[in-house]
Protein backbone atom coordinates (compact mmCIF):
# COMPACT_ATOMS: atom_id res chain seq x y z
CA UNK A 1 0.00 0.00 0.00
CA UNK A 2 1.58 3.27 -1.09
CA UNK A 3 0.97 6.64 0.58
CA UNK A 4 -1.64 7.73 -1.97
CA UNK A 5 -3.67 4.57 -1.37
CA UNK A 6 -3.41 5.02 2.40
CA UNK A 7 -4.61 8.63 2.27
CA UNK A 8 -7.48 7.63 0.03
CA UNK A 9 -8.39 4.76 2.36
CA UNK A 10 -8.45 7.16 5.33
CA UNK A 11 -10.62 9.67 3.47
CA UNK A 12 -13.10 6.95 2.50
CA UNK A 13 -13.37 5.74 6.11
CA UNK A 14 -13.76 9.27 7.47
CA UNK A 15 -16.53 9.96 4.95
CA UNK A 16 -18.23 6.68 5.83
CA UNK A 17 -18.13 7.47 9.56
CA UNK A 18 -19.34 11.05 9.07
CA UNK A 19 -22.22 9.95 6.84
CA UNK A 20 -23.24 7.14 9.20
CA UNK A 21 -23.18 9.45 12.22
CA UNK A 22 -25.13 12.13 10.40
CA UNK A 23 -27.75 9.61 9.29
CA UNK A 24 -28.15 8.37 12.85
CA UNK A 25 -28.48 11.92 14.15
CA UNK A 26 -30.66 13.50 11.50
CA UNK A 27 -32.42 10.73 9.60
CA UNK A 28 -34.22 11.13 6.33
CA UNK A 29 -34.38 14.92 6.13
CA UNK A 30 -30.58 15.07 6.15
CA UNK A 31 -30.40 12.32 3.53
CA UNK A 32 -32.79 14.22 1.27
CA UNK A 33 -30.72 17.40 1.61
CA UNK A 34 -27.55 15.54 0.70
CA UNK A 35 -29.16 13.82 -2.27
CA UNK A 36 -30.36 17.19 -3.54
CA UNK A 37 -26.96 18.81 -3.01
CA UNK A 38 -25.21 15.91 -4.76
CA UNK A 39 -27.60 16.14 -7.69
CA UNK A 40 -26.76 19.85 -7.98
CA UNK A 41 -22.98 19.61 -7.74
CA UNK A 42 -22.60 16.03 -9.03
CA UNK A 43 -19.37 16.33 -10.98
CA UNK A 44 -17.11 17.21 -8.04
CA UNK A 45 -18.01 13.92 -6.33
CA UNK A 46 -17.19 12.10 -9.54
CA UNK A 47 -13.86 13.93 -9.73
CA UNK A 48 -12.87 12.96 -6.18
CA UNK A 49 -13.88 9.36 -6.87
CA UNK A 50 -11.78 9.39 -10.05
CA UNK A 51 -8.83 10.85 -8.13
CA UNK A 52 -9.10 8.01 -5.62
CA UNK A 53 -9.29 5.43 -8.40
CA UNK A 54 -6.23 7.00 -9.97
CA UNK A 55 -4.28 6.89 -6.70
CA UNK A 56 -5.30 3.27 -6.12
CA UNK A 57 -4.06 2.27 -9.56
CA UNK A 58 -0.56 3.03 -8.27
CA UNK A 59 0.22 6.15 -10.28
Amino acid sequence: MNSGEFICFLIEWILLIVVSTALLNHGNSWLNEVSFAKARKGSSDLESFTACSYLKSGQ
